[in-house]
């Protein structure tokens, strides 16, 4: 009987584990996504290619787990606000400047700067 409750149980922690890291996959595409359509407005040919997705999305995936280790730390909300940020500005620093290419930059930033102008 403990048995068939221990593997209950373990299958239940598993469900809710990957139905957690679907929803951050699908948050990470949604980031990734809007970076190539940002992109893509400018000129469609500088669109991300399918390594740059990937590598994009596996550091939003890791930006997600990193800052919910954050969110359930004991420190003070200033002190997460700070770590947050500083998370945020590093992936974004690894996107801008290792994985895309500089015509990829230039279309983003005059994507920026005419959302922006709006």
């Amino acid at each position: 009987m403990r048995i068939l409750l221990t593997i209950c149980l373990f299958f239940t922690a598993a469900t809710i584990g990957f139905a957690q890291s679907n929803k951050m996959i699908e948050k990470a595409n949604l980031k990734v996504e809007k970076l190539n359509n940002l992109i893509i407005s400018e000129n469609p040919e500088f669109a991300l290619t399918e390594d740059q997705k990937m590598q994009i999305q596996k550091l939003h995936i890791q930006k997600f787990i990193d800052v919910r280790k954050i969110n359930k730390s004991d420190a003070s909300e200033e002190e997460k606000k700070a770590q947050k940020k500083q998370i945020y500005k590093k992936v974004n620093a690894i996107i801008r400047k290792e994985i895309l290419t500089k015509d990829q930059k230039v279309a983003r930033r005059t994507a920026i700067k005419k959302l922006k102008g709006k």
